[in-house]
């Protein structure tokens, strides 16, 4: 029954994560960081193809380069949990359609990362992660011997300044909330 709950409460986590996404962060260019956020932006050079789209790609890319150069024991839940966030975000763009929320920057923002954070925390809390750039993360780490949070710092200031680049620096001093 406890296998089941983790399951339940990584799903509801997931659900938060791609809702912030797709509800407050796609609709007004504002990225994340990590994998949706370069999702977003290569969306933009691509529109035909949409953000839940890219987020699967990259992360089925991430997992198997994660499985050659990590090993397999890094853990079910995060795939489960990358996975879910993935199908997710696909329903809610696909399915849903939502329109955004509001299109103020600041309250997209600040809505946007306590709906994210909630999620990741319930995620995190089930000792799962979302994947995506946290296996990226884990392999500068392994391979360049950097903490896991400078990693992480790195990989998510890339990120901005791609935002940065492609959207204008406001988006990009946003996306680096």
């Amino acid at each position: 029954m406890k296998k089941y709950k983790e399951y339940i409460l990584i799903t509801f986590g997931s659900a938060l994560v791609a809702l912030a996404i797709q509800l407050f962060f796609v609709p007004n260019q504002i990225a994340p960081g990590g994998v949706s956020g370069i999702g977003l932006v290569l969306n933009s050079l691509t529109p035909g193809i949409s953000v839940s789209t890219y987020v699967i790609g990259l992360n089925i890319i991430l997992f198997l380069l994660a499985f050659k150069l990590l090993g397999g024991g890094f853990g079910f839940k995060t795939l489960y949990a990358s996975f879910s966030l993935s199908i997710i975000m696909w329903i809610i763009e696909n399915v849903v359609r939502p329109e955004a929320i509001t299109d103020d920057l600041m309250l997209s923002s600040i809505l946007g990362i306590l709906l994210l954070g909630t999620g990741l925390g319930i995620v995190f809390n089930q000792d799962a992660s979302t994947g995506g750039t946290d296996i990226l993360a884990k392999i500068l780490n392994k391979y360049m011997n950097l903490s896991m949070g400078l990693s992480m710092t790195i990989i998510d200031l890339m990120v901005v300044v791609l935002v940065a680049f492609f959207f204008g620096l406001e988006r990009g001093l946003y996306a680096g909330l």
